[in-house]
């Protein structure tokens, strides 16, 4: 065994040697045009932009076959795994890139990994590489794959993760604030904990589990690693303190933002949830049939939603049932959530919620339950129910919590999703992506890195009554009442949706770069070699001129950010200080001068 470790070693430092090797020796390496149709590329997408100016002209590695690896870290919940699932299911689902086999890279734990198994059963099928940090085997040899990978594309969670030398590479991270420029990261970092801190003082829930957080806690943070974003736009400084790729610290993300590149929609979801609302004929549709399918499983969460346990009709019934759904981390958010709907809901109120019925038995829920007027508290699961009173509670309100237990089928757990109440309680970007997708309206967990997600779903709502109810603050009664006034308008809740939708789907551009990184013949590569050939020979001031002179603003914003980037790396372009300045601004997108912002570094 140890003579076997010993070998993989040695192969996996030879493969980096040689791919080292072929890093700086490009012109003895071909490139290689695969198979995979015509597609348009649009040159406007930030995405796409940010890609050809941090990458270049791809050459073939060993093997001399394609192979994309897609990478995150999942070391807590299911979602930076979901992400690059999302990823490779759309890659599925399109023919252009059959020819492109499809590996994962998953940093995490044993625990972890077996939750996620458990949660994606098509995760049996998938090549995926498991490292762990505290395993140096594994770990080396997870990267070294990478380095003979066509395209490594990292996603979510990925910081920490070694970037591949050779290879290109892309990463984007999860959705997270764009902290201000004017401020510095641990000051921002303060602010939002202050504003979580608030909305629990707020709430009355006492959680001990929330810190409480300070001015005061500031010199906590000094040494804590972020990057100082206080950059002085009329001096620009470029400098990077590692011989390692520095533009992995210019992170873009996902979100809903202006500087964010929206959200992974899930294709064959949006087709689903479409073709059943505009059908006529509902019960020939794929959202009825996994509905069905899920209560044939399950005919005891049939039973516990509508009453009826014939399961002819149990799923009529159920799109009749008024119930919603709620899945939370933090209780603080669940009492708001419960708290808007006693006041939009008249009757009794069903909740769908994977939680234990210890959780319903604790001093304080029970305690948080009989605030809001709810003396009559059902529970009911696959092995379990009870009911508990309070008859000092101020109202006499109703409440059943509904575990459904472990759902394998993700369309089954769809279509319980989508036949909920339009409200929902969602957390992380996942269920956000989801919810938006099967035009709710969510509420959102959101933590401390979150907290301008309401305020991109305020923006988004403009002009629909609903901007009061898309705050951080803990206001019940106001978001009630802006529910209330909207009434759940579904014809409205469609169009916003979908609008958010086509304006901040990152998917297509996902799909661009993997497509482009396997075309070097492809046009858009020769701003590659253009500013290749010119720098190589001493000709900085005719690619000035020329990038200075393009017409295109969106090649213009290619061609300089990959020049600042090239001069971030190794101070090699022969420009000076007045003439970088010029060249970041001339970027116009606003996105692409946020990625260059930390490679700015002030001396």
């Amino acid at each position: 065994m140890q003579l076997k470790n010993v070998c993989k070693t040695f192969t996996a430092m030879m493969i980096l040697l040689l791919a080292h090797f072929l890093n700086f020796m490009p012109s003895l390496v071909c490139a290689t045009e695969f198979e995979m149709g015509d597609r348009e590329i649009n040159p406007e997408s930030s995405l796409i932009k940010w890609f050809l100016a941090r990458n270049t002209r791809p050459f073939t590695f060993i093997p001399y076959d394609p192979r994309l690896i897609l990478a995150t870290i999942a070391e807590e919940g299911t979602d930076d795994f979901a992400y690059v699932l999302e990823v490779t299911r759309e890659l599925s689902k399109d023919k252009a890139f059959n020819n492109i086999p499809v590996e994962l890279i998953v940093q995490s734990t044993e625990s972890q990994k077996k939750e996620i198994y458990r949660a994606f059963s098509e995760a049996s099928d998938l090549k995926i590489n498991w490292i762990y940090k505290d395993e140096r085997q594994e770990y080396l040899t997870g990267s070294m794959q990478m380095e003979y990978a066509s395209f490594s594309l990292f996603l979510s969670n990925w910081s920490g993760m070694r970037v591949p030398k050779t290879s290109n590479w892309l990463g984007i991270g999860r959705y997270s604030n764009v902290d201000a420029m004017d401020k510095g990261l641990d000051v921002s970092l303060i602010d939002d904990l202050l504003l979580i801190e608030n909305y629990y003082q707020s709430s009355g829930v006492n959680n001990p589990a929330n810190l409480t957080f300070s001015p005061g806690n500031k010199s906590l943070l000094s040494d804590s690693g972020y990057y100082d974003h206080n950059v002085n736009h009329s001096h620009l400084k470029y400098s990077l303190d590692s011989a390692q790729d520095k533009s992995c610290i210019a992170l873009p993300k996902f979100g809903l933002g202006e500087l964010h590149l929206g959200l992974p929609f899930n294709s064959e979801l949006i087709e689903k949830i479409d073709d059943y609302e505009m059908s006529v004929d509902k019960e020939s549709t794929s959202l009825h049939k996994d509905l069905k399918q899920l209560l044939q499983d399950k005919p005891w969460l049939g039973y516990a939603l509508t009453g009826h346990r014939d399961l002819n009709t149990q799923a009529e019934t159920i799109q009749n049932v008024s119930y919603y759904t709620a899945y939370f981390r933090d209780e603080t958010f669940l009492k708001e959530y419960l708290d808007v709907i006693r006041r939009t809901e008249p009757g009794e109120i069903k909740i769908v919620t994977p939680i234990k019925s210890t959780t319903l038995r604790t001093p304080a829920f029970r305690e948080m339950l009989k605030e809001m007027g709810f003396s009559n508290i059902h529970y009911k699961s696959r092995g379990a129910s009870g009911i508990y009173f309070q008859p000092t509670a101020s109202e006499y309100r109703k409440i059943t919590f509904i575990n459904p237990g472990f759902i394998d089928n993700e369309s089954a757990h769809n279509a319980l999703a989508y036949f909920s109440q339009p409200l929902t309680l969602v957390t992380g970007d996942i269920s956000l992506i989801k919810a938006i997708a099967m035009n709710k309206i969510p509420f959102c967990e959101w933590r401390y890195f979150q907290t301008d997600v309401n305020k991109h779903l305020q923006s988004l709502w403009k002009g629909s009554g609903l901007e009061l109810f898309f705050v951080n603050d803990y206001q019940p009664e106001i978001k009630a009442a802006a529910l209330n006034q909207f009434k759940l308008d579904s014809p409205l809740r469609r169009k916003i949706n979908r609008q958010i939708i086509s304006a901040h789907n990152a998917m297509p551009g996902l799909l661009d770069v993997i497509w482009l990184v396997h075309r070097p013949s492809h046009a858009l590569w020769n701003l590659d070699t253009q500013v290749k050939e010119r720098l190589e020979k001493g000709e900085n001031s005719e690619l000035f001129d020329e990038i200075k002179q393009t017409e295109s603003k969106d090649i213009r914003d290619i061609l300089a950010a990959k020049v600042l980037i090239q001069h971030s790396r190794d101070q090699s372009t022969g420009y000076n200080q007045y003439q970088l300045d010029e060249l970041f601004m001339l970027i116009q997108d606003p996105r692409l001068r946020e990625y260059l912002l930390p490679l700015l570094n002030k001396h």
